[in-house]
């Protein structure tokens, strides 16, 4: 079998040449990141549907009351992204509903605060 022709690294900006689809270096900064999406989808498989674990139309309904007063991020200010917080945890106690409860976070301020990377 032929070997398959040279081309350029699928990486922006990286111009060397492979046989594949990335060049070396990238090659396992590719397989770092599939393998971190396979675990998110297999940890996302187990978990219950938004629905069930209350995200339902009353939360639709306060989620969009909250962001009307609350245009922007509590922590950076930023108005893109934007996503609403709980302040404690309703696993904790904090109620579900209760617009006392609730922050605004732009979704990297959210990922920081739950020590996920952005």
């Amino acid at each position: 079998m032929a070997d398959r022709p040279w081309k350029q690294c699928c990486k922006p900006g990286c111009f060397e040449l492979t046989r594949g689809r990335y060049c070396v270096k990238h090659q396992a900064e590719f397989e770092e990141k599939q393998l971190a999406r396979r675990q998110q989808y297999d940890k996302d498989r187990g978990r219950e549907s938004a629905s069930k674990r209350g995200y339902d139309r009353a939360w639709r309904i306060v989620k969009m009351k909250h962001l009307r007063r609350h245009p922007l991020c509590n922590r950076c200010g930023s108005h893109k992204e934007l996503e609403v917080h709980h302040i404690i945890p309703i696993e904790e106690g904090g109620a579900r509903l209760d617009m006392k409860n609730l922050e605004t976070l732009c979704k990297p301020c959210h990922d920081k605060h739950h020590g996920r990377k952005a």
